[in-house]
């Protein structure tokens, strides 16, 4: 249908609306569409209802008994209501955009040279590939077998990769974790705190060469 202000002067600007329905429906249904096209106009939480269009059909939903300027103002006003009044999409319900954040690793005073085995040599003899679920996981198989340490978290992982300078370019450094918990590789013991697992230092024996021991380790 197409509505348009009559009584303007020569000159005036006119401001037409077109608005079309189409649909297929049994008598009984046209109360259940008119009722989906004002949920549908129906603005966020907290804004003005949307009455107009319900108003002004009667209660079974038989739009030929109203009268035809009603229904087409009805439909005018639910749609100006349900596309001026609603707000914007947010991601959170103040109104604002919030951005995720992950927390930074730091480095800590923990000594890498302990046990048969220094970090840097068993690290070098697992030789992982440039996945940093398989450095992860060095890390915490040398912590609980040489270090002395079942349970680490992302600061023991950041400070050994510094070590043995590997790239600790990872936004999110809880991240490989996670994903090793899934595959049942390491185990989360706290918050933020993992352990490496049975099945994890299977995947450890079958990663490179097993690293000498003892003063051979140093030479």
């Amino acid at each position: 249908m197409a509505k348009a202000t009559g009584n303007r002067t020569a000159g005036a600007n006119s401001r037409i609306r077109f608005i079309m329905l189409e649909a297929d429906l049994n008598d009984g249904d046209l109360n259940q569409i008119t009722q989906a096209i004002t949920s549908a106009l129906r603005p966020a939480s907290g804004q003005r209802a949307l009455p107009a269009l319900q108003r002004s059909l009667p209660a079974n939903g038989d739009v030929s008994a109203a009268p035809s300027g009603e229904v087409e103002n009805a439909i005018e006003e639910t749609e100006e209501v349900g596309l001026a009044d609603s707000p914007p999409i947010k991601s959170t319900s103040n109104g604002s955009t919030k951005v995720r954040t992950f927390r930074e690793p730091k480095l800590i005073d923990v000594d890498l040279t302990v046990g048969d085995v220094p970090f840097p040599t068993y690290a070098k003899a697992k030789n992982p590939p440039d996945e940093a679920t398989k450095k992860f996981l060095v890390v915490a198989g040398w912590f609980k077998e040489f270090g002395g340490v079942p349970g680490v978290t992302i600061d023991h992982v950041f400070s050994a990769f510094r070590l043995v300078k590997w790239s600790v370019n990872i936004p999110d450094f809880d991240l490989p974790f996670r994903q090793l918990v899934k595959r049942s590789w390491v185990k989360r013991n706290s918050t933020g705190v993992y352990e490496i697992t049975h099945i994890g230092i299977s995947e450890l024996q079958n990663m490179g060469s097993e690293p000498v021991t003892g003063a051979d380790a140093t030479a």
